[in-house]
């Protein structure tokens, strides 16, 4: 056992990370993005899947290599659904660094401090709902400060949310009321009372009452604002749990339309249809009496 005068007591008085933000699913198109530009560039994934399977007979060998890291990443995937050692992040269409955060989490003692840099997915995922609810019933979340990759990270896409995730053990209670920032662009905005607010673990369950995530406000006064609200008027819809029915007082109903991956052998682009021989009229493309209509995302 490694570290055994550390695990005789408990664990570790602090870790700190910052683990890989990848997805251990094998990605089709970073997967080919460099081996073959033509199948990383397919306008969509039924086009992308085709051409993957004309490579059994034009490159068997490239074919072969393909399989096999598909097979690795599932054989991984299938470790950290499976093995039990990942039980609240080792779920849906993992990300690496979910599962750093967990483990790294239940290596600390109880009195330690996990503190990580992660995508904000962490709190506000629907894959990591599990995990950030148990720092939130365990009162162990201590800190999350989110940020907005404006030149903070350069080899980073600006668009990526990232945050400091600062929690404890869970084995006994760490805070009462964890503290909150969202939308900073530097360190020195954390420290601006403005933009700093607190949420107990009962605000959150009122909040996000069916997901239980994290809300997400801009300022301290917005968050104050959307408590006082919540106070007098219910939730959409309440999903049934714990024993409790479910609450619709507004009539809501959910559904969904596209699924832009599972539904693109459905879409055609412009040069698709031109090809076959269709005609643009207005924004609607005509063949004899069929017709495409344009897709607004």
């Amino acid at each position: 056992l490694a570290y055994p005068e550390v695990f005789g007591r408990g664990g570790f008085d602090v870790m700190l990370g910052n683990p890989p933000w990848e997805r251990v699913k094998l990605q089709e198109k970073e997967w080919f993005a460099e081996r073959s530009p033509e199948i990383a560039n397919a306008p969509n994934s039924a086009a992308r899947k085709k051409l993957i399977a004309q490579l059994q007979t034009n490159d068997p060998e490239f074919y072969q290599a393909f399989l096999d890291d598909s097979r690795k990443a599932e054989g991984e995937s299938h470790l950290m659904r499976s093995s039990g050692r990942y039980p609240l992040c080792g779920r849906g269409d993992i990300n690496v660094y979910t599962i750093f955060a967990e483990a790294a989490r239940t290596l600390i003692n109880e009195s330690g401090r996990m503190g990580c840099v992660l995508p904000s997915g962490i709190a506000t995922d629907d894959t990591t709902k599990f995990f950030f609810q148990d720092l939130v019933d365990r009162r162990s979340l201590v800190s999350l400060f989110d940020f907005e990759n404006k030149g903070i990270f350069p080899d980073v896409d600006s668009r990526m949310k990232f945050c400091l995730l600062t929690v404890g053990r869970g084995l006994k209670p760490t805070a009462d009321r964890a503290e909150f920032v969202f939308f900073a662009h530097s360190v020195d905005e954390l420290r601006e009372p403005e933009r700093r607010f607190t949420l107990s673990a009962e605000d959150i369950a009122r909040l996000n009452p069916n997901t239980r995530t994290c809300p997400i406000f801009r300022t301290k006064h917005d968050a104050e604002l959307t408590k006082a609200i919540i106070r007098r008027v219910p939730v959409l819809i309440r999903e049934a749990r714990d024993g409790q029915p479910e609450e619709n007082p507004w009539g809501i109903k959910f559904g969904t339309m596209f699924h832009m991956s599972n539904d693109s052998h459905l879409f055609r682009t412009r040069d698709q249809l031109e090809a076959e021989g269709w005609e643009l009229d207005g924004n609607v493309f005509r063949l004899g009496d069929v017709e495409y209509l344009p897709l607004y995302e």
